[in-house]
């Protein structure tokens, strides 16, 4: 029986490519060829050892505003307010000196994430929507008071864990066999910090309905 074959194409580099099933499984083949096809993508790239320097849009890990990351490739970095003179730091970046290597590090994973190849010395994440590390909360309860009063409980442990969000924003009553269900939405800015989601479900009465949802 002749082997299985596909055409396809590199979910790393976009190349087309042909699938052919192996005695060893699946592999990828260069298409009019016989040799394998070895992805150009860089994968282990990291922001410290570039190599040049890289600028990159985004918005700022601590109060969200539209900033620029900048590295040399060597170890240095830095968040501009703009580009060009006279080339203003971003004040959050002096702020939460304390912070500033985990935030890097946790930049290297998105841009990772969202198809940076390690070789491009321009890169904007604001335009990658689908890519930003964001979690949607849709909370539903039968009682507004029940799901009003577990939302400030749950906003003030955001805030003592220094977590960002926005909310709590309401939504329109949905009428359920006649019942009102009451729903809010919290976005929470930073997924990542959120190191064990389950930990927050636990808070939620068993009374409040909750979704998560990465946007």
């Amino acid at each position: 029986m002749s082997n299985k074959t596909f055409r396809s194409k590199c979910q790393k580099c976009g190349k087309a490519i042909n699938m052919v099933e192996t005695d060893e499984g699946w592999k990828a083949f260069e298409i009019g060829t016989y040799g394998l096809h070895f992805c150009s993508k860089r994968d282990n790239w990291s922001l410290s050892s570039l190599g040049h320097r890289l600028t990159c849009t985004i918005r700022c890990w601590w109060c969200r505003e539209t900033v620029y990351f900048h590295t040399n490739g060597n170890g240095d970095a830095v968040l501009f307010e703009k580009l060009g003179a006279p080339w203003e730091i971003h004040p959050c970046w002096e702020k939460h000196k304390h912070s500033r290597s985990a935030k890097i590090k946790e930049l290297e994973s998105i841009l990772k994430q969202a198809g940076y190849d390690g070789r491009s010395k321009q890169f904007n994440l604001l335009k990658r929507r689908k890519h930003d590390p964001y979690i949607k909360m849709i909370l539903q309860s039968k009682d507004m008071r029940v799901l009003d009063n577990y939302l400030i409980d749950f906003c003030k442990c955001l805030v003592s864990n220094d977590i960002s969000f926005k909310g709590p924003i309401p939504m329109n009553v949905k009428i359920n066999n006649g019942v009102k269900i009451y729903k809010r939405i919290i976005k929470i800015l930073t997924a990542s910090a959120i190191k064990d989601i389950d930990c927050f479900k636990e808070m939620i009465p068993p009374s409040i309905n909750i979704k998560l949802k990465i946007i």
